[in-house]
């Protein structure tokens, strides 16, 4: 993450009802989505790109860095990885806006919150990367090679927690 100057959190009850955080600026950063939105606006004509490989790649290791400590996002969307190229061979890419992201300690908290931020991810995923490039940034994520039926059971809560948030009925 960037270097955190403050933070804060105003809470009642023991729930947060808003909080803040004052990080430095990173020179030349945007968002993710705008980042790949405007440098490869095809996805199709730019799978080959390896840098748009390495981009994908490093965004699935460093989520599953994140998940295999317990620390959960929970609003982990492509607007809150901030990437800085710097015209460098491989972007810089960082994480922002985490103020309900915490360490889950308890396997069913842990799950919920993993599930919120690939389901996060995928909402702007499925327009701007294609299936393939999906699917590989899952198994890569996942660390394997081939799709399970466990791995299936995952996919499918993702697709079912994106149509509830969505309000999509199918």
């Amino acid at each position: 993450v960037p270097d955190v100057i403050a933070h804060g959190a105003r809470r009642s009850g023991g729930r947060v009802l808003n909080a803040f955080i004052l990080t430095r600026g990173i020179a030349d950063a945007v968002s993710l989505d705008r980042y790949v939105a405007s440098r490869w606006p095809v996805p199709a004509a730019a799978v080959a790109d390896p840098v748009r490989r390495g981009l994908l790649d490093y965004t699935a290791d460093m989520v599953a860095r994140m998940h295999a400590v317990g620390f959960c996002h929970i609003d982990l969307q492509w607007r809150n990885l901030l990437v800085s190229d710097n015209r460098a061979a491989s972007p810089t890419v960082y994480v922002i806006d985490s103020a309900r992201g915490a360490l889950r300690r308890w396997p069913p908290h842990i799950l919920h919150g993993r599930l919120r931020d690939l389901s996060c991810l995928f909402k702007v995923a499925r327009s701007l990367l294609t299936r393939g490039e999906q699917l590989r940034w899952l198994r890569r994520y996942l660390g394997i090679t081939t799709f399970g039926p466990e791995h299936r059971l995952l996919i499918q809560a993702i697709l079912r927690d994106r149509a509830l948030k969505d309000n999509d009925p199918t």
